[in-house]
């Protein structure tokens, strides 16, 4: 019975740190692309769009551009 209670906490340790890893990586994504903004503007410009449309990282959880 020990046995079982442990490795349901392990498992539930390993799924919380997956967690916090998915999010510290798209921290870093959203932090790339929020100080590269204005350089993300103009190739969108380039390619013809009308603006660089930051909510398309809207799905991204926890992302500060999300509506």
């Amino acid at each position: 019975m020990l046995f079982v209670f442990l490795s349901d906490h392990q498992q539930i340790v390993s799924e919380r740190r997956v967690a916090e890893m998915r999010y510290e990586i798209q921290n870093v994504v959203v932090s790339v692309v929020y100080d590269t903004e204005l350089d993300l503007e103009r190739l969108a410009d380039f390619l013809g769009e009308t603006r660089y449309d930051p909510n398309i990282f809207s799905g991204v959880q926890g992302c500060p551009f999300s509506r």
